[in-house]
């Protein structure tokens, strides 16, 4: 008896991760810069490559633009690694309410 292989995505992760990409490629080209660290005088200064996800991307978390910043490089690394602490001051990492 030959065994079909196993899923590598479920279909519902492969569905959230469609959503993911059209909610993403919508909201970069909304917000296309940087709104964490290297704000400059109130002007935004480098273009944004990623989306910070403040609350995390559990579950419904990954498809919330509510919970998303448009971060730079440079900045996304500040949140996660070097400026943790004033990241979460600043309100860039928050646990969010299920």
């Amino acid at each position: 008896m030959k065994r079909s292989p196993l899923r590598r995505i479920s279909k519902k992760r492969a569905k959230q991760s469609a959503e993911y990409l059209r909610l993403r490629q919508n909201f970069m080209l909304s917000r296309p810069f940087c709104e964490a660290f290297c704000r400059n005088g109130g002007k935004p200064r480098n273009l944004a490559v990623h989306i910070h996800h403040m609350a995390g991307r559990e579950g419904r978390l990954l498809c919330a633009p509510e919970h998303w910043l448009p971060v730079c490089a440079e900045c996304h690394d500040k949140i996660h690694k070097t400026h943790v602490a004033e990241a979460y001051e600043k309100g860039f990492l928050y646990e969010a309410k299920r």
